[in-house]
């Protein structure tokens, strides 16, 4: 609390410091229970896991005027599930499932001056430990806004107007709308696929139907189709964030 008021006082460093300690360790039980979580594709969760510096927690002690009791993220993991929608909330099921009693912040729904992913705030004996759940596109993103902020300002990432680069700032806000808009398509167009192949799946007994078969190729032409074109999309969103991120190593 005398961090967060700016009135420290001989042994606050210290104390800090052992706290951050015992998240370490709490922190590594967690990191390896996520390693043990299994994708259907037989692969496992690969984190990466990191401690909160001490300048880091008092800045964000000082900026949000709240209490070490408040702040989630002391010791935090991160994973990174590929392309789907689909996946990222297949993951998320999987860490309730290993961490029963765990809170779900979903910043897709609420993002932070742009930022989405889902976290999960695991506790072990009351030390919580936040994992970030993470699509490519959305750690891309984050990455990337992380290094403008080091460039402009570490207040862009809360919300607060750069003094400049305003204009980069904007188009990182709007690509970011776009990622979610196009993750939300394409998790549609996965369940759609499911439901063309159950009614395919339905219709095969019906040989004579041949009707029902030339529906049938029309609607997996079209789901190709759309599949083709969200390719693209994400192609060109990729694209971008790769542009910026080559701006920044110019700087």
């Amino acid at each position: 609390d005398r961090r967060r008021k700016g009135t420290p006082r001989d042994g606050d460093e210290e104390l800090l410091f052992a706290l951050l300690q015992s998240r370490r360790q709490v922190l590594s039980t967690v990191v390896e229970r996520l390693r043990m979580i299994q994708l259907p594709d037989g692969t496992y969760l690969e984190p990466s896991s990191r401690v909160k510096t001490i300048g880091t927690l008092v800045e964000k002690l000082q900026r949000g005027g709240i209490g070490l009791s408040s702040v989630d993220d002391l010791a935090g993991a991160r994973v990174v599930v590929g392309e789907s929608r689909g996946t990222q909330d297949l993951v998320r099921d999987r860490i309730l499932e290993v961490f029963p009693a765990a809170k779900i912040n979903d910043r897709r729904v609420a993002p932070s001056s742009g930022y989405r992913a889902v976290h999960v705030v695991v506790s072990i004996d009351d030390a919580r430990v936040e994992v970030q759940v993470r699509t490519m596109l959305q750690h891309l993103w984050a990455e990337t806004y992380e290094r403008l902020g080091d460039l402009l300002g570490r207040e862009i990432r809360y919300g607060q107007a750069a003094e400049s680069g305003a204009a980069i700032v904007d188009f990182m806000q709007r690509i970011s709308i776009d990622i979610e808009s196009y993750e939300q398509r394409e998790l549609a167009q996965i369940e759609s696929e499911a439901e063309s192949a159950a009614l395919k799946a339905t219709f095969e007994t019906y040989s004579t139907a041949a009707d029902v078969a030339l529906l049938l190729s029309k609607i997996e032409a079209n789901d190709l189709r759309i599949r083709e074109l969200l390719g693209e999309v994400r192609g060109n969103l990729s694209g971008a964030l790769r542009a910026v991120s080559d701006i920044l190593d110019l700087r």
